[in-house]
């Protein structure tokens, strides 16, 4: 703005030097007239005035040619005036069209540079806001991911919960043991009936069924045998509350066994496992246990019975 105002100023400056100059009468060589050297003795009346006459006709030509000279530079130099007020018009002309351009280019950058502070304005807004928006989206989306997992997991409940209602129960259901006397010396040889019970609603199949009875003290003081399922045996099919009866044919027991039966320091166990495939194509397996007492009816036993 400074500089604006010093162009200006200068420019003003520069029209009034010409204007004075102008104005200003121009000193020539030419002689003066009467009315000018009586105006001068005028002003001057202590003055003496001499005319001076030209005496030949080089004198007079050489006047009138100081004055055609004279003529044509006061025409040179006012041309060069007009020449010279043009230039300095058009140098005001061209500066007040660059001041104008300034200004509207001061306006323009202006106006960029609040579009641009704007435009970061509303940069920095929706980026805040994206930033917001992807918080609440991670949000949902973690709300999804838990409501998906509890739904999954509910689902998995009720299957199993399903699954446990329907599914088949293959389960030993009653029994019976009887051991008659063999010949003598021969010891006895027990004989079990079982029937075992489908509780569930569902079938089951590729029934397998296995047992053996042992001879050890009570209670008992090591683990018994294991059951060794032997390696062919028939399989059957149990529908929903179907009943099947399996007997079994026990090894015979000797003199000194049951002497130990009779004082009461050994029993028989009747332990067995039963295999089979439900509806819902799994493996599944019951174990039971039972004991034989004095008067030869079975007992259920506290261990060794478990189901999957």
């Amino acid at each position: 703005m400074r500089s604006s105002r010093y162009w200006v100023s200068l420019s003003v400056a520069l029209l009034a030097a010409t204007a004075s100059a102008l104005a200003q009468p121009k000193q020539n060589g030419r002689p003066r007239t009467k009315n000018e050297s009586a105006k001068s003795a005028q002003k001057h009346p202590d003055t003496l005035a001499v005319r001076v006459l030209p005496d030949t006709e080089q004198e007079k030509r050489q006047a009138a040619k100081d004055l055609a000279d004279h003529t044509e530079r006061a025409g040179t130099d006012a041309w060069l005036i007009g020449i010279g007020l043009a230039q300095s018009l058009v140098f005001l002309l061209q500066l007040f069209a660059f001041l104008a351009q300034k200004r509207a280019m001061d306006k323009q950058e202006k106006r960029l540079s609040e579009t641009i502070s704007e435009m970061r304005r509303i940069a920095a807004a929706q980026s805040a806001d994206t930033q917001t928006a992807l918080g609440h989206a991670k949000t949902s989306a973690d709300a999804a991911t838990v409501s998906a997992d509890a739904t999954k997991a509910s689902v998995e409940a009720m299957d199993e919960i399903a699954e446990k209602q329907l599914r088949g129960y293959l389960l030993p259901y009653d029994g019976s043991i009887v051991v008659p006397q063999n010949p003598p010396n021969a010891g006895l040889t027990p004989s079990i009936r079982m029937a075992f019970k489908n509780c569930g609603q569902t079938p089951v199949k590729n029934v397998r069924f296995h047992m053996q009875l042992e001879l050890a003290d009570r209670p008992l003081s090591a683990p018994l045998p294991t059951l060794i399922f032997p390696p062919y045996f028939s399989q059957v099919m149990i529908g929903p509350q179907g009943t099947v009866y399996q007997t079994f044919r026990g090894t015979a027991i000797n003199t000194a066994s049951q002497a130990a039966l009779a004082r009461g320091t050994h029993v028989l166990y009747l332990q067995g496992e039963i295999r089979y495939t439900d509806a819902f194509e799994k493996e599944r397996r019951t174990r039971y246990r039972f004991l034989v007492n004095p008067h030869l009816e079975l007992e259920a036993c506290e261990e060794g019975n478990d189901w999957d």
